[in-house]
């Protein structure tokens, strides 16, 4: 035997204790073992369009009970540095080859078959630095292929940005999977399948995430927006509804709303979800002088929303200025209602008559300008700067009887008076829009007794000691029903951090949610 063959036969032996173990139904790291890999694809050849960057292509190769179309290599399209970036988690691995899955829509990684499959681990980017890769993770069932989760790559930004994506699959007979289609191109640096292993019985929360303002994001860091989207859908199944408060953009225009449009459809279909249009939204570059929303109608159009699960309906049939949704969650039903920048009296109304047929959903409203930083409801009562009253649109009107009066531009103080404190089903509202700490919280009685949950959070360019328009920071909120606990947490899946401080984590007791006619009769 040769010393070449020598050390192939121990890299082969290293890679079937490596990928097949037990602790590890698959482990596949394309630099780890890259003798493995390199004896099994074609050699390597130069991509006569850049000679930084080679690749060999294959079409349906298998060996070992693996299947690949794509190509398998070291992709470098930045200058002298490798396209596969510091492991984001621990600064420490280095990857040096992937397996690149085409924006074909037809590219995978096929996996040979596994007794059970537990947790799935992948170290991935996508090959765009302003957009997102969308991919796939598919079972082989009954002769064709079946898509069990969709999963996305943020855009890697010059080469900066990769990602680790984890999803407990919870398969605990043989399966064939594999990684598939991909929006844009995906390169793949490992792959872990840990074995099936039942999971603990928890009390699962009722999760509702906040994404506030994004306008800075839109304007100058669209990679963390795509960030945040990414996350949600990486981790749609522990997400019950989405919530984004207004300000998407930060000057209304052609050019931020394919930024937005990009950033959110991801979302479409995996996570539940919605928006309000927030001050920067509407009218002339987001000045809010007129309530135009041409733009935002032209690309988050009611004509997508409405064939999204869960839709309930909007205010105007042609916007989605104003709309809402239903969710069930562990027993409960929810309906989330998204209000525009300083309703108008008539979409209270509306808005009223909504909640008001629907008397055994806990209901969710979202608005951009509600609270502000001082834990008082925005008004003009107390002075607050960015009222309604600041803006163009307080002055519109509306034709009655022949004469005009005010459509009305409702500020936090009113919308409560109008709509939140008069039925017994409202549970929470949830705002953005106000700079200072980014900061709200207070928790009011409704004329019927019940406790309303009312919270602002913001993080974008201009509130205290924001950094890069706000990191990615976004809200999660968790409700257990039995303990009857809601969790506030503050986290960014940009930077993988949760704020600690008491305005960002906090914890209500004593939280009614109201039964469902199923939950009733369980009880």
């Amino acid at each position: 035997m040769t010393y070449r063959n020598i050390l192939l036969f121990v890299a082969v032996t290293l890679f079937a204790s490596l990928h097949l173990g037990a602790a590890n139904r698959v482990d596949i790291n394309f630099t780890r073992d890259s003798t493995y890999w390199n004896t099994h694809f074609p050699n390597l050849d130069w991509n006569k369009q850049n000679t930084d960057y080679y690749v060999g292509g294959v079409d349906g190769l298998a060996f070992d009970g693996y299947s690949f179309k794509g190509s398998y290599g070291k992709f470098n399209p930045g200058s002298g540095v490798h396209a596969q970036p510091f492991d984001s988690e621990d600064h420490c691995t280095q990857f040096i080859y992937a397996f690149r899955i085409s924006n074909s829509g037809d590219s995978y990684i096929e996996l040979p078959t596994v007794k059970d499959a537990g947790q799935l681990t992948i170290h991935c980017k996508s090959g765009n630095p302003t957009e997102s890769a969308v991919f796939y993770i598919e079972k082989y069932e009954k002769k064709k292929w079946v898509r069990l989760h969709t999963l996305v790559a943020p855009p890697h930004v010059n080469n900066e940005y990769d990602v680790v994506i984890r999803k407990d699959l919870q398969l605990k007979k043989a399966s064939k999977l594999r990684i598939y289609g991909a929006s844009k191109n995906l390169h793949v640096y490992s792959i872990q399948l840990e074995a099936y292993s039942a999971s603990p019985a928890e009390d699962k929360p009722i999760r509702v995430v906040v994404l506030p303002d994004t306008q800075t994001y839109t304007q100058e860091y669209p990679y963390i927006f795509n960030h945040q989207t990414a996350w949600a859908v990486n981790n749609a199944d522990n997400i019950s509804f989405l919530i984004q408060v207004g300000d998407i953009t930060n000057a209304n225009n052609a050019k931020q709303w394919p930024v937005v449009a990009n950033a959110m459809s991801v979302l479409d279909n995996v996570v539940p979800h919605t928006f309000s249009p927030g001050n920067h939204d509407i009218g002339n570059h987001g000045s809010s002088n007129t309530r135009d929303t041409k733009l935002l109608n032209k690309y988050m159009p009611l004509s997508t929303y409405s064939k999204l699960v869960g839709y309930g309906g909007a205010f105007e049939a042609d916007r989605m200025d104003n709309n809402w949704f239903t969710f069930t969650a562990e027993g409960y039903q929810f309906l989330v209602l998204a209000l525009e920048f300083a309703p108008r009296d008539a979409v209270l109304e509306w808005a009223g008559q909504v909640v008001k047929s629907h008397p055994n959903h806990n209901v969710i409203i979202g608005t951009h300008a509600y609270m502000y930083s001082d834990d008082q409801r925005i008004s003009d009562k107390y002075e607050h700067k960015w009222t309604p009253t600041k803006y163009g649109l307080s002055k519109d009107s509306i034709v009655v009887d022949g004469k005009k009066i005010p459509a009305g531009a409702n500020d936090g103080e009113q919308i409560w008076d109008k709509l939140v404190k008069l039925y017994p089903n409202i549970l929470m509202v949830v705002s953005g829009h106000v700079l200072n700490d980014g900061t709200g919280l207070l928790v009011s009685e409704g004329v019927n007794g019940n406790k309303v949950y009312q919270m602002m959070a913001n993080y974008q360019k201009g509130v205290i000691n924001t950094v890069s328009g706000g990191n990615g920071f976004l809200r999660m909120i968790d409700i257990y029903p039995t303990k009857k606990i809601m969790s506030v947490r503050t986290y960014s899946p940009f930077i993988n951090k949760f704020k600690t401080a008491k305005d960002q984590q906090f914890t209500f007791e004593n939280v009614t949610l109201v039964p469902s006619k199923t939950t009733r009769k369980k009880k």
